[in-house]
């Protein structure tokens, strides 16, 4: 189960194959510049680390 503080970051996929429920990140990225975009990446993997291990989910 995923917090109601965290659905709004992530969304649920359904994978048919393996019968379960995922849920991925909720993000769109832009490439515009490569360096921007890997220091952005790079700050929303590590706040999503952080949000997840506040809840006790990693």
């Amino acid at each position: 189960m995923v917090p109601d503080e965290l659905k709004r970051v992530f969304t649920r996929f359904i994978d048919r194959e393996y019968q379960q429920i995922l849920w991925r990140h909720r993000m769109i990225l832009r490439i515009i510049d490569m360096d921007r975009a890997v220091e952005y990446l790079i700050k929303v993997v590590e706040n999503l680390k952080n949000s997840l291990a506040r809840f006790g989910l990693v």
